[in-house]
């Protein structure tokens, strides 16, 4: 049962259907109607961007980043990509199926998380930026789950924003020896949290 819950979370699938689980909670907590392509969006896109996260890793070789998930990805290559290529084409599928998609919040969202890990450069993130790692997560989170189909309302895009912050920090216990290793400055180990 163990190895089945680390599946889970190694394979991004726990993280994409939180996302999913907030996507939908917020929508109908709004009574915002939505279309039955955004779920299944959201779940992919969440899916395909942790693991691009990932990848860049690996393809950097940066073992000192994520170990695990290196060794993960190399005893299962053939696997990751099937999935993230067929996770590739359902996605464009719903891209196109959706109604009144809001590209706005979702290309604004999409370029905080390029610049999050190193997509363009090794030398500079916005990760590597002191305590803002939380706030960055949130950003990301809130614009892509509430402007996907544009909830009406500042408030609720303030609540989510809010909701994953407080979420985030103590996620943060998770990777506070890669950040530590690396000198990011985060809540759980500037405050000692461990």
């Amino acid at each position: 049962m163990k190895r089945f819950f680390n599946f889970l979370v190694d394979e991004n699938i726990f993280i994409s259907l939180c996302a999913t689980s907030l996507f939908l909670f917020y929508h109908l907590k709004t009574e915002h109607n939505f279309s039955l392509y955004s779920p299944p969006f959201v779940f992919l896109c969440t899916f395909l961007g942790y693991h691009s996260l990932r990848l860049i890793a690996y393809y950097r070789k940066d073992l000192k980043h994520a170990p695990a998930t290196i060794n993960f990805y190399q005893r299962h290559k053939l696997f990751h990509l099937s999935t993230l290529s067929f996770g590739s084409l359902i996605c464009i599928f719903c891209l196109v199926n959706i109604e009144k998609p809001s590209f706005i919040p979702v290309i604004i969202a999409s370029f905080f998380f390029m610049l999050y890990e190193s997509f363009f450069t090794t030398k500079w993130s916005l990760r590597k930026l002191p305590f803002t790692k939380p706030f960055i997560i949130a950003l990301v989170w809130s614009l892509f789950i509430c402007g996907l189909e544009e909830i009406p309302g500042l408030a609720t895009w303030i609540d989510c924003f809010i909701f994953i912050l407080l979420l985030s920090i103590p996620f943060d216990l998770k990777d506070f020896k890669s950040d530590k290793g690396q000198n990011i400055k985060t809540f759980a180990n500037e405050c000692k949290l461990t």
